[in-house]
């Protein structure tokens, strides 16, 4: 079977390459469009994301400094508000950020996290943000932060801060503010009540309390997602057209598969393979000229477009859009296969 796909793929672009370099630049393009409109979903997403943390986070700063206590006073709010509280970090001078308590959500866009048991013992590794550095760091390299030397396990693109583990940090004094994040947010007299509980834990302390909520900004963010998705499929209904014009171009080399004893379903698995091949071919192709030549571009025309997609990003596209490619073909190929050869070529008639 494979020697067919093989040679069916060799005679369709012999025999048509003009037809097939029309139809690889339009996948090139559509899925290039898919990648640019994935990368805006996700920047969308990470401003979701930072935006819902703002409505469910208070922030304590000291009127001075923090002193020795800091440690037992988290260490009580964990325990004592352990369903309530989805994670608190501590803020140091410069754009450095601690986690005091281990976080759920860990992804980097290259290298790794933090693992649970390194992060309890205060190991000393840092996640950095590659636009806060000056010059090219990479993961295994030493890092300098506050006369310790961390070694570099992550990055983020464009992230906002340099993470480390509370427990590597040396000297509280340093630390300038806390944020501590609720897993649900609170409602005005849940306000009240936790600026009570947080100002009986730090009585010296300036305490901000979440943002109000953005309904308005929040509707925005979900149609402008809505509307990427829907330009999304619509660029990839484009060359499924377009395929399917190329199966009524090649009806003699089909009718003949099925007059040699090809079944449909055979048939059917035979441009499956075909389009998938072809697909995973352009999407490689795609991922090299985006990440290489396009992203960067992106964020030179328009400063918003911080978020360049990693290893996963394309991954997780890559599945996505093969999962699409099957959902919206195999209907299109199905019932191209099922004709019979004297349908396909009227002259066996």
């Amino acid at each position: 079977m494979l020697r067919i796909i093989g040679n069916n793929l060799k005679q369709f672009i012999v025999s048509y390459r003009l037809i097939f370099v029309l139809f690889m630049m339009s996948q090139v393009v559509s899925t290039l469009a898919v990648m640019y409109l994935y990368g805006n979903i996700s920047f969308l997403q990470k401003e979701s994301i930072e935006y819902n943390e703002s409505i469910r986070t208070f922030t304590i700063n000291p009127v001075s400094k923090f002193d020795s206590s800091l440690d037992k006073h988290l260490t009580d709010i964990t325990k004592e508000k352990k369903d309530l509280i989805r994670h608190i970090t501590v803020e140091l001078d410069g754009p450095v950020r601690a986690f005091f308590t281990y976080p759920r959500t860990n992804s980097v866009s290259f290298g790794r996290f933090f693992n649970e048991n390194d992060f309890n013992l205060g190991k000393k590794q840092i996640i950095i943000g590659d636009n806060l550095v000056e010059g090219s760091k990479k993961v295994g390299d030493i890092f300098a932060l506050d006369d310790q030397h961390y070694e570099i396990i992550g990055i983020y693109f464009f992230g906002s801060y340099h993470e480390i583990p509370y427990k590597s940090i040396e000297n509280t004094e340093s630390i300038t503010a806390v944020s501590l994040v609720l897993e649900e947010a609170p409602d005005q007299k849940q306000v009240v009540d936790w600026l009570e509980y947080l100002h009986s834990k730090f009585p010296n302390a300036i305490i901000s309390e979440p943002e109000l909520p953005d309904l308005e900004d929040s509707a925005r963010n979900l149609y402008e997602q809505i509307s990427y998705i829907a330009i999304g499929l619509i660029a990839v209904l484009n060359f499924s057209y377009l395929y399917r014009y190329i199966l009524l171009r090649r009806k003699d080399q089909y009718a003949t598969l099925r007059i040699c004893g090809c079944s449909n379903i055979k048939g059917t698995a035979i441009y499956l393979i075909e389009v998938l091949v072809l697909s995973t071919a352009q999407f490689i192709f795609s991922g090299i000229v985006f990440h290489s030549l396009a992203s960067p571009l992106f964020t030179v025309i328009n400063e918003n477009l911080k978020y360049v997609l990693g290893v996963g990003d394309y991954l997780t596209l890559y599945v996505i859009y093969t999962g699409v490619i099957l959902l919206i073909f195999t209907p299109t190929i199905a019932g191209y296969s099922r004709q019979m050869p004297a349908a396909l070529r009227k002259d066996f008639l």
